[in-house]
């Protein structure tokens, strides 16, 4: 709930107030309801007196000029019921579930009950989500077969089965960022043309590695080398594009926005568009900690809430999920890890899905991203790291490697299926 005092002659837009609390907080901190008030009630102390705010109503969303009676007696019966679970005097065919009257969660799955007894009809509760309005879940109720109604089916049925048997896997689409290359055609144009793609960090460069006792850098150490792999652009990401809002983008571990950019652009590249291919797309998805954890749960409160918002946003766990998620993947939804050996496993496990019929389509892919990036590292000798920062790989004089950051995505299709 929450209190608004509109400037005078100012007119609330319930619609409107949602729409850009959404761009700066994350989904269960929006208001359902709006209560006007003329002032704001204040105690002795001129602080906002909760106890004097009025408990909300029906009335006091800001819902203005958009009321329009039940016109059948399936309408009506569906009204007395929102409006009756609700508390509300009236309820609208127009009026919108959660946006107007203040529904929650909770009062949706009574809500669902109280249809179902009241129509004689199996009402899922998902359908109150997709159709929050008496008119929109009406004619949803309508459109359906007389009897027990069972829940809504998966939008995109499985394609038909597999073509062929020969086993083999074709890569219909690619896409990767990694050090100095924003895109899988700069980084061949790179090994074509021998360059390294290493950075050397100037002094004004390096960044703090968390961690370190207070006082203690890196740097500070005799065999320390300034240098490492980079992504540049990390910070940067369309959350409107993703339908996300803009403090659940600013929380998400940089790995998440970076595997979803490149997922999407793989797709794009395969010319799929999962909201139209009839069969099951997949996702496997390696990754693994890149420290931001540690630095978002510094600057969080320490509440039931922003524990949970730290754990499903700001960890890479739920990396592979969020991406089938937001990019309307419906197969399977694995996320992985095995050390250096991640996105090779990724793609096995991909492979394997289509040669068995579980996916039409499978995505696999890997991430590695360590925040921050311009750290660098020290040398010890035994160890795998290089002790120049150079990386001569397959050359009789490599001494080893530098860990470094990138992304990678390819999509996958049985051959057969390809080439139809």
């Amino acid at each position: 709930v929450a209190y608004v005092s509109p400037r005078e002659g100012q007119v609330l837009d319930g619609t409107a107030l949602r729409a850009g609390l959404r761009q700066r907080l994350p989904e269960y901190m929006v208001p359902s309801v709006f209560v006007t008030l003329a002032t704001l009630p204040l105690n002795p102390s001129n602080k906002v007196d909760r106890k004097a705010l009025p408990a909300p109503d029906a009335q006091s969303t800001g819902r203005q000029g958009r009321f329009v009676e039940p016109t059948d007696a399936t309408e009506q019966r569906m009204a007395a019921v929102f409006a009756r679970e609700l508390g509300a005097d009236r309820v609208g065919v127009h009026d919108h579930l959660f946006d107007d009257l203040g529904g929650t969660s909770l009062s949706v799955v009574r809500i669902a009950a109280r249809l179902r007894e009241e129509l004689q009809r199996d009402v899922p509760v998902v359908w109150l989500f997709e159709h929050p309005t008496v008119n929109e879940l009406a004619r949803r109720m309508e459109r359906e077969s007389g009897g027990p109604v069972a829940p809504t089916p998966a939008p995109r049925p499985r394609e038909v089965a597999k073509t062929g048997d020969s086993g083999a896997i074709a890569i219909i689409g690619l896409a990767g960022r990694f050090p100095g290359a924003m895109s899988v055609q700069e980084f061949w144009q790179n090994l074509r043309g021998g360059v390294e793609s290493i950075r050397r960090f100037t002094p004004e460069e390096l960044e703090h590695l968390p961690g370190l006792p207070e006082g203690l850098e890196l740097w500070h150490h005799p065999a320390f080398v300034a240098a490492g792999g980079v992504i540049e652009g990390v910070e940067k990401f369309d959350h409107a594009f993703f339908d996300m809002p803009l403090r659940e983008a600013q929380f998400t571990d940089p790995q998440q926005r970076l595997f979803l950019q490149t997922a999407w652009a793989a797709l794009e590249d395969a010319g799929v568009d999962p909201d139209r291919f009839p069969g099951a797309i997949s996702l496997y998805a390696g990754a693994t900690s890149s420290g931001y954890t540690d630095a978002v749960r510094q600057a969080m409160p320490l509440d039931a809430a922003s524990y949970m918002e730290l754990h499903g946003t700001a960890t890479h766990e739920s990396l592979a999920t969020k991406t089938s998620f937001k990019l309307g993947l419906t197969g399977e939804s694995t996320l992985l890890y095995t050390a250096c050996s991640t996105g090779l496993v990724a793609v096995h496990l991909a492979c394997q899905s289509l040669q068995v019929g579980q996916s039409d389509i499978a995505l696999a892919g890997a991430t590695r991203l360590s925040v921050p990036q311009r750290t660098g590292y020290v040398y010890q000798e035994g160890m795998i790291f290089s002790p120049d920062g150079h990386c001569r790989a397959f050359d009789e004089k490599a001494q080893g490697t530098l860990a470094g950051n990138g992304v990678g995505a390819v999509v996958l299709k049985r051959l057969e299926d390809a080439v139809r």
